[in-house]
């Protein structure tokens, strides 16, 4: 009860700060998919947070979810889709990547669509995880049993499978490994 009542206040919370404060202007330079497809991303045009309010989330999460640990501090700079499927491969943008692009399109889909990405039955088998009907991507730990996730504004942490923010819906997932050689 308690995961679930913070987590309904942390998503109120979470879309009156973005809309409040929080500014994204679409990026004229894309990243791209493994297979050179398009991604659009936005910047960051507002005020990131402070070292306050970066220690409080922390706080938050750390008393709210038992067995994490964070990576990263919070940072509206990028999100779960930008961190799994561009930053931890190497990428340098730090922006934010919806699931859709501005003319309701596929956006992320693309690193699968394109064929950059095949998607797998074994979670094994996996580089990354798409949480599909809670708009959130992941990828693999280099700790066996656990992800590594961007929960939206907030956290880089390290999780169990199903232990997040039940926004993100965690048992509807998707698993999916690079075409490239390992």
């Amino acid at each position: 009860m308690k995961k679930l009542y913070f987590t309904f206040v942390l998503a109120v919370l979470w879309i009156f700060s973005i809309q409040a404060q929080t500014y994204y202007v679409i990026n004229p330079t894309p990243v791209f998919t493994p297979k050179s497809s398009p991604i659009e991303v936005a910047a960051l045009y507002s005020a990131d947070f402070n070292i306050t309010q970066k220690n409080t989330i922390r706080q938050d999460y750390e008393d709210a979810y038992d067995d994490i640990v964070v990576l990263g501090e919070a940072t509206r700079t990028y999100n779960c889709h930008n961190f799994a499927w561009h930053i931890a491969d190497g990428g340098t943008a730090t922006a934010w990547m919806n699931q859709i692009d501005i003319t309701n399109g596929p956006n992320v889909a693309k690193y699968w669509t394109d064929g950059s990405f095949i998607e797998v039955c074994n979670e094994s088998e996996s580089s990354k995880i798409f949480y599909f009907t809670g708009d959130h991507s992941a990828i693999m730990s280099t700790i066996s049993g656990y992800y590594d996730s961007k929960w939206g504004p907030d956290i880089l942490v390290r999780h169990a499978p199903t232990n997040l923010p039940g926004i993100y819906v965690p048992a509807d997932r998707r698993y999916f490994a690079s075409i490239l050689l390992r």
